[in-house]
């Protein structure tokens, strides 16, 4: 069978079950396997599949169409030019997940003196940590996760991309130096999602969801239980951080807001929206 064929059958495969992207998908799949770009498929559309290569397409658009998001199906996802290894033990960076990187650059090219480490709270894959410290070769950077089995792909992401983070075991801020806080600027991604949420999302969606481990998207108390946890602990903090910069859940966004003006009464809070124009950053200077 050739590329345009196979490519062909496998989007109406996928768009028969509704999948958004199917051209694309379909594209990648196949030349993930072929070890090629998408633009050398279409320019050799004629060329003939063996039937290895087939088999092995026909497997992985099965495993899409059981909506297996496409970052594990074949290991990574991109995330601000980087190449982020992905499996099912943490989250998949979300292409909104980059304006809090950007707003963290912000924030620390602003800052005069004596630049501010940066420490990311629930690394998952590293991403964030990785997108900073790509930009900020000099910054100090610390990555803190609860998860095992999450910190050693973040470590192992780390040594591909030839970055040095310093990485911590640590459910939240629990076991940092109280002192070490101070000044710094804190990146935070936290589960936000509320567990009654997915029924308002697409079938797509909603199913790809059940693939990503649950306790790193949901949260309880309408997904701000965990932000609440970690603001109560910077709340307690004899010395503050300069900035919390925070992705939220944008259905919940009030919630946010609230719980930031009971803990934070003296911050200066903003409110950010994204590229869909929906809340998705909370910008808190101390």
């Amino acid at each position: 069978m050739t590329i345009k064929l196979a490519l062909a059958s496998a989007i109406k495969k996928l768009k028969q079950k509704a999948i958004s992207s199917a051209h694309i998908d379909a594209e990648i799949l196949l030349a993930f396997i072929l070890k090629q770009t998408r633009e050398w498929l279409l320019a050799h559309d004629d060329h003939e599949l063996t039937s290895r290569q087939l088999a092995k397409f026909l497997t992985l658009i099965s495993q899409r169409t059981s909506y297996e998001p496409l970052a594990y199906i074949i290991g990574y996802k991109e995330f601000y030019g980087l190449k982020i290894k992905v499996n099912n033990n943490v989250l998949i960076p979300r292409p909104e997940t980059e304006l809090l990187v950007d707003e963290v650059l912000k924030v620390y090219h602003q800052t005069t003196g004596a630049k501010p480490k940066i420490i990311d709270i629930g690394t998952g894959s590293g991403a964030i940590a990785l997108a900073l410290k790509k930009s900020l070769p000099k910054a100090q950077i610390w990555a803190l996760e609860a998860s095992p089995k999450a910190l050693a792909l973040a470590r192992q992401n780390a040594k591909n991309l030839h970055l040095s983070i310093d990485w911590y075991k640590s459910d939240l801020l629990a076991t940092l130096p109280v002192k070490s806080l101070g000044g710094a600027i804190l990146a935070v991604n936290l589960p936000y999602v509320a567990k009654s949420e997915p029924a308002k999302f697409s079938k797509e969606v909603r199913l790809g969801l059940r693939h990503e481990p649950a306790s790193a998207i949901f949260a309880n108390e309408n997904g701000t239980a965990d932000y609440k946890k970690l603001f109560k602990a910077v709340a307690a903090l004899p010395t503050k951080p300069a900035y919390l910069i925070a992705e939220i859940g944008s259905m919940h966004y009030k919630k946010f807001l609230a719980l930031t003006n009971t803990y934070f009464v003296q911050a200066k809070i903003e409110l950010k929206k994204d590229l869909a124009g929906r809340p998705r950053l909370l910008i808190i200077k101390f």
